[in-house]
């Protein structure tokens, strides 16, 4: 019941023409999220006995786990930011619009416009490669914790940055982990950037962090 209210679940109709995330780029996501929030929520009843329990003499289990069940509660939130976002483009601007409301890059504001290459923070990619070494050294044959560790590692995401002044950057990511363009129409912005008399940058820099986070 729960796949079909996603499937049916009444949303804004994307046509050809829309610069928008596709679908298909965002179903992994919410997927993902359904899955691990059900079971992380529900444990705590199970494993301790029961409701009583579960929030009384062994509450830090029950704590732990909801902390696991909204991490997943965020990815659902950012999913559907995801969702709901879609470029406008106007004679004079960038118009980034999502069910937050609507954010404007007027060309005349931009002092740069650059090609970005977006990778996890080292810290975490090493986070992933140790936690991926203690599981072979626990005796663990299943290839999927090393295979998480690459995958952090060399995660690669192609993005276009706006700048304009003392404000923060802003980002819009276009290309996902793989390279892939998960942006319907983007060339449509690099085009309209440039008929707005801003040149960008199409030499690559290399920054860190999150993606959902910039």
């Amino acid at each position: 019941v729960g796949l079909l209210l996603y499937i049916f679940l009444p949303r804004r109709r994307k046509s050809e023409q829309d610069i928008a995330y596709t679908t298909s780029s965002m179903m992994a996501g919410d997927l993902a999220a359904l899955i691990l929030l059900l079971p992380f929520y529900g444990l705590p009843f199970v494993i301790n006995g029961g409701t009583l329990q579960a929030i009384t003499g062994l509450w830090p289990i029950t704590l732990f786990m909801w902390l696991l069940a909204l991490i997943c509660l965020i990815m659902l939130y950012y999913n559907a930011w995801y969702a709901s976002y879609f470029i406008q483009l106007t004679p004079a601007a960038v118009q980034e619009i999502s069910f937050r409301g609507m954010k404007e890059s007027r060309f005349s504001d931009m002092t740069a416009v650059n090609i970005v290459s977006l990778r996890n923070p080292g810290w975490f990619r090493k986070l992933m490669l140790g936690s991926a070494f203690l599981a072979l050294l626990g005796g663990r044959t299943s290839t999927q914790p090393a295979g998480s560790a690459i995958l952090a590692a060399t995660a690669d995401y192609g993005g276009l940055e706006i700048c304009k002044g003392s404000d923060r950057p802003r980002y819009i990511w276009f290309t996902d982990q793989n390279g892939g363009i998960i942006i319907n129409n983007f060339d449509r912005v690099l085009a309209a950037i440039q008929a707005g008399g801003v040149e960008i940058n199409q030499q690559p820099r290399e920054i860190e962090g999150f993606s959902m986070f910039m």
